[in-house]
């Protein structure tokens, strides 16, 4: 499944072989289709982005928008001129995504474009391009990154706000010493009292900057806010190159048992567990037992780390029989061994309620799945025709897809009548998960015909199905979620 940057954590996955003949099925349309773009520039070689090259000229700015991210990242020098035009379109609507492409471009001409377009013009304007240069980061966009967030550093933060959340959420990539350097000087600054601000900052200094150890760690998990404290330990319990003994251990220690925020005393119990620190064993026991959804989870994955498979299936009984929806939900997610009996009976009661939240049955129906694939596959694929919770979508997408071990028709996943230009969340979920006959099927709505749908918003599923997702934390900007929006 694509990160919000696209495709980097596939690069190394076994890819489904469906699509393969998507070019020889739909080549003479696409070249039809295509012809007059490729007059004025050389096209991508594959047939999807082929397709949506031809609508960067569209009269609809979404679709000429959509058709840019997609093609950005293989844009040629003149596809590149295009995209720049598109960035100052009169239109709002392909403007805002225009800007996205170029830092999908990630050309030098690209960022130098972008950092002048987030220090001057309307705030949205300004919001998404800081967006899209954090998505550019890297060394051709890490300085103008630095001079970026220099420049907001003393600046209202109630004006800057926005901006600097965007930028931070588009920084998925490592950012260098420069730009780090940056980041460390906003979270240093005692004006900046955002929790939203300082947890993105908090999460990125504690990943990436060597100099932020013991003592200002400890500082931060004493004096820091609940978001930035939370969004610390979670960094530092995935960064594994970042130390822990002594009396940063002892902090987090502290943190795991006593912090007033349930998502801090989770994320510091998983920072324990990463370096094997065997007393959390008691913590995660009696998280399992009594903490909230967070804890529970975390305890559970605590107990796998340090005590194997056997503590799982002894703690099955206890999540058998556990009757809080979120807390149950969280347990059967984290559950990573052969479900007993009567686990597996559970999961078959509460995937078929349909008086059960979505996500629970989503949680319980995967369990199964990974031990009854056939039985799982049946109850994955019709919860996914019928969920109403388009979050879960991709998760059910790529459950399903593990658990099938033939390709299935997309007819049996879809109403007959479902297209790409009529549910474009789920077909963004099959893109995402790799699903046989998804990309075939874009494909063809992307090339479209006469009286077809207008192609926005099959435009707009590939895209968020192949290459960017708009983010989902929970203080995006507007804007973001307006020109990232699949529907």
């Amino acid at each position: 499944m694509p990160t919000q940057l696209g495709n980097d954590d596939r690069s190394t996955a076994p890819r489904r072989q469906g699509w393969r003949h998507a070019g020889t099925r739909l080549a003479c349309a696409i070249a039809l289709a295509v012809a007059g773009v490729c007059a004025q520039a050389p096209l991508p070689a594959d047939p999807a982005l082929r397709a949506a090259a031809a609508h960067l000229d569209s009269a609809d700015p979404i679709a000429r928008g959509e058709a840019a991210m997609l093609v950005a990242a293989d844009a040629t020098p003149a596809l590149e001129a295009r995209l720049l035009a598109l960035a100052s379109d009169p239109t709002r609507a392909a403007r805002l995504r225009g800007r996205i492409a170029l830092g999908l471009c990630r050309t030098p001409t690209a960022v130098a474009a972008l950092a002048r377009m987030a220090a001057e013009g309307e705030a949205d304007d300004r919001v998404v391009a800081a967006y899209a240069l954090g998505l550019a980061s890297g060394p051709a966009a890490d300085s103008a990154i630095a001079a970026l967030l220099a420049a907001n550093l003393h600046g209202s933060w109630k004006r800057n706000r926005d901006l600097v959340i965007a930028l931070l959420l588009g920084m998925q990539r490592d950012p260098s010493p420069t730009a780090t350097a940056a980041l460390r000087q906003m979270l240093d600054d005692d004006a900046n009292r955002d929790p939203d601000v300082r947890a993105l900052l908090a999460a990125r200094v504690v990943r990436h900057d060597r100099s932020f150890d013991d003592k200002p760690l400890r500082r931060l998990l004493l004096r820091g806010g609940a978001a930035e404290r939370a969004a610390a330990l979670a960094a530092l319990a995935e960064a594994g190159e970042v130390p822990l003994a002594g009396a940063l251990l002892a902090a987090v220690a502290d943190a795991a048992t006593h912090d007033a925020d349930a998502h801090a005393r989770a994320a510091a119990l998983a920072a324990l567990a990463r370096v094997h620190h065997l007393p959390a064993l008691d913590l995660a026991v009696r998280a399992v037992r009594t903490g909230t959804a967070a804890e529970a989870r975390q305890g559970l994955l605590c107990l796998r780390r340090l005590g194997g498979i056997g503590m799982l299936r002894a703690a099955a009984p206890l999540i058998a029989e556990e009757r809080d929806a979120a807390r149950a939900e969280a347990l059967l997610s984290a559950f990573d061994a052969p479900p007993p009996a009567e686990l597996l009976a559970r999961c078959r009661a509460l995937a078929t309620d349909g008086d059960r939240p979505w996500s629970l049955r989503a949680a319980a129906a995967t369990l199964l799945a990974r031990a009854e694939p056939e039985a799982g596959a049946l109850l994955l694929r019709e919860l996914f025709r019928l969920c109403r919770d388009e979050r879960l979508l991709p998760k059910l997408a790529a459950a399903l897809v593990a658990a099938e071990r033939e390709p299935t028709p997309l007819s049996k996943r879809f109403p007959l009548d479902a297209s790409p230009a009529n549910d474009p969340k789920r077909w963004a979920a099959l893109l995402q998960a790799d699903a046989d006959g998804a990309l075939t099927a874009v494909t063809a709505a992307l090339v479209g015909s006469p009286g077809a749908a207008p192609p926005r918003v099959a435009l707009a599923a590939c895209r968020a199905g192949r290459v960017l997702t708009a983010p989902t934390h929970p203080a995006t900007p507007a804007v973001l979620a307006e020109a990232l929006r699949i529907d």
